[in-house]
């Protein structure tokens, strides 16, 4: 169903949606001279389904009969805003609209040349489509990590600079409309995993039935592993990190320091791009908050993934440190009041990062590399450890950010 005949026919909204790669292709030809790309048809496609756990995505590459191409990334609320991986849960059809305000607060401030978001072409609020220019990435930056033991400093001090960019840009104003879809989803990060496992136990479960046989038997944590290691931690260490998770999720948009958070920094919604450059994606759950909430989430990530792929500990704490330090750069430059509030920061992204390693392991959503039993375990004890005693890492990133 296209724009137009979505439009024309006044269908109701689970006719306005997008589900094959032709509808997808289709629905941008029908406004490719609206968006300045000239006659689309005739030309040769190639469409690659590039869809994560919240929306439909298709990378569409468009060949003009001299060669030419133009490649444009479209992404599409599913109808009643299910989210693509999970369509028993519905979260608010809004969601590419606070998308839209992140990319263009982040799209005013210039690039640095070394990290930049993608070119936004076209809205469409009832469609609930965004088109956007293909940042032509080379891997994410999970997937760089897994693949290179080198250092990555070079890039996380500049996504570090970046984000503090961001957030100070958009640090104290209050906003004008909060996320419905970052505030529903935000259970899910913190509280759900340990409240309610009965309910990620089943989304394990349907998740584990579509996946291909080969990766089933893949070297990696089984469902039962999974299940057994959930139990365990649930009747022992569970009730020590609770109060300190709910916590987080109470307060989020509480202090007085709130930012526009990005509210999905992890290593597959940042890219990896020609010349080691990076590309920033995926901010349909920004919202007002904490700026401890997406340090914290990148942090877990790059912990998880990194000692995944063998690095040491110290390692990947220095390269932790590192990010942090970028990031909160002008604090450690401007006297003791500062360094008290990079204290403060430090601690409240250390304890995001416990519980968003927790969220990963025994929630709904989990990392997008595979885990040994082993690892899992081990990641249930840093992630505990990170909640209950932050003040004991912050010291640990402070000394490691200047080795």
């Amino acid at each position: 169903m296209t724009e137009k005949a979505c439009r024309a026919e006044s269908r109701s909204t689970d006719e306005c949606e997008l589900k094959s790669d032709d509808e997808f292709v289709e629905f941008v030809k029908d406004i490719s001279l609206q968006l300045n790309l000239g006659d689309l048809a005739g030309t040769q496609t190639q469409v690659a389904d590039l869809s994560g756990n919240i929306n439909r995505v298709r990378r569409i590459t468009f060949e003009r009969p001299d060669g030419s191409k133009r490649s444009l990334v479209v992404k599409h609320v599913p109808a009643n805003g299910r989210l693509e991986r999970y369509p028993e849960i519905v979260f608010p059809e809004s969601r590419l609209e606070f998308e839209v305000r992140w990319f263009k607060l982040a799209e005013l401030l210039g690039s640095d040349n070394v990290v930049t978001t993608p070119h936004l072409l076209h809205f469409d609020k009832e469609m609930r489509v965004v088109i956007m220019e293909d940042l032509k990435p080379e891997c994410s930056l999970g997937e760089f990590l897994q693949q290179k033991r080198n250092t990555a400093d070079h890039l996380l001090m500049h996504l570090g600079q970046f984000l503090r960019q961001v957030h100070s840009s958009s640090r104290d104003v209050a906003p004008s409309v909060a996320n419905p879809s970052a505030a529903q989803n935000r259970p899910f990060v913190f509280s759900l995993p340990l409240l309610e496992p009965e309910k990620m136990r089943s989304i394990w479960e349907e998740t584990e039935n579509k996946k291909p046989q080969i990766e089933q038997r893949s070297a990696r944590i089984t469902l039962d592993e999974r299940i057994r290691l959930q139990e365990h931690y649930l009747k022992g260490q569970a009730q020590q990190v609770l109060p300190t998770v709910l916590e987080l999720e109470r307060t989020f948009n509480q202090g007085h320091s709130g930012v526009l958070t990005h509210g999905d920094l992890h290593t597959e919604s940042i890219l990896v791009l020609s010349g080691e450059r990076l590309g920033v994606v995926d901010a349909e759950l920004c919202d007002y908050g904490c700026p401890g909430f997406d340090l914290g989430m990148f942090c877990a990530h790059l912990w998880a993934c990194r000692l995944v792929a063998g690095l040491d500990q110290r390692e990947v704490a220095g390269e932790l440190g590192r990010f942090m330090a970028a990031y909160a750069n002008d604090l450690f430059e401007s006297g003791n009041s500062s360094l008290e509030e990079a204290w403060v920061l430090y601690e409240s992204s250390i304890a995001h990062c416990g519980a968003e390693i927790l969220r990963r392991l025994l929630g709904a959503a989990g990392f997008a590399f595979p885990l040994t039993a082993s690892q899992f375990e081990r990641l249930l004890a840093d992630a505990t450890t990170f909640l209950i005693k932050p003040k004991e890492h912050v010291r640990t990133l402070f000394e490691r950010a200047l080795v």
